[in-house]
């Protein structure tokens, strides 16, 4: 007798632990008219999605540049991290979705309209993501703010308040780490091959002015940004967190962001952290993030 209670306990609770795993796909594919093209991501689906009907808030979350769809998924080690942060109650669970941000286009439209990514985020991936997947959002009226959120890392970073400041309507809350805000003179006296960031941000913001900006990148400045929004336009950006690392070589416009928006009375959080711009640095925030905005989605 004691060995078949035995087995069925285990049984039982092996059947419990499965239920407390979450899943990754780590590769699906969309298929862009905007774009014209074909876009990969990855998505985070809580433990007991695909055995329950129940829907779920939704996070984006954004990867730097130079990275792809599966950078939080491999070194963020998003799965073990959700799923331990949810299994402990200390966020409500979530879908968690990581868009390819094609290496550098800072999650943006570029100067010429070549590749129209903010576009392509707003108008096409975010409905698309929101209809196949059991989003909550898709149960909400129009006049709610919808229970979705945005973070992201360095370029990520900068997309996720980036967006945030072009379409304050569309997230309940927004994380950034490490955030790549940029102040040019002080990106290129860094040990960064000038070449390089010379043909990343040609194609994003366009030609090389004499002054050593970019045609477009003064209007898509997050500090410039912040600087013509008036108060109506504060009192409508959803709450904010802002963290960098104390080695981080972005620390300082991180600080100049966070004043900024702290100074026009944005509902912001910022806080500096021992660590630089490292993927262990960024790991280690993952459920800082999830923590976050799930605070946001419980309200």
């Amino acid at each position: 007798m004691k060995p078949l209670i035995f087995f069925l306990c285990l049984s039982l609770c092996g059947s419990n632990l499965y239920a407390q795993n979450g899943q990754i796909i780590s590769t699906d594919i969309i298929e862009s008219e905007i774009l014209g093209r074909q876009l990969e991501y990855s998505i985070y689906l809580p433990p007991n999605y695909e055995s329950s009907e129940k829907f779920y808030p939704i996070l984006y979350l954004l990867h730097g540049a130079w990275d792809n769809h599966l950078g939080w998924v491999n070194w963020g080690d998003l799965l073990n991290i959700a799923d331990k942060t949810f299994t402990a109650s200390e966020s409500t669970e979530m879908i968690i979705v990581m868009p390819d941000g094609l290496s550098d286009t800072f999650y943006q439209n570029n100067y010429d309209g070549s590749i129209r990514y903010e576009d392509f985020f707003v108008h096409e991936f975010i409905p698309f993501v929101e209809s196949k997947y059991r989003s909550v959002t898709t149960k909400q009226p129009e006049s709610v703010m919808p229970m979705r959120a945005i973070a992201g890392q360095s370029m990520g970073g900068y997309g996720a308040l980036y967006l945030t400041l072009k379409h304050p309507n569309l997230f309940r809350a927004t994380y950034t780490s490490s955030a790549g805000f940029i102040d040019l003179p002080r990106l290129y006296n860094k040990p960064f091959d000038a070449e390089v960031l010379d043909n990343a941000f040609s194609r994003i913001w366009g030609p090389k002015q004499k002054n050593g900006s970019f045609k477009n990148f003064r209007s898509n400045s997050i500090q410039e940004m912040i600087s013509l929004l008036n108060s109506e336009q504060i009192s409508k950006l959803p709450p904010i967190f802002i963290e960098c690392g104390d080695d981080d070589y972005l620390l300082d416009g991180n600080l100049e962001v966070s004043q900024a928006l702290k100074t026009k009375g944005a509902d912001i959080e910022f806080r500096v952290f021992n660590g630089g711009h490292t993927t262990d640095y960024w790991r280690d925030k993952v459920d800082d993030i999830l923590i976050f905005t799930g605070k946001y989605f419980l309200k």
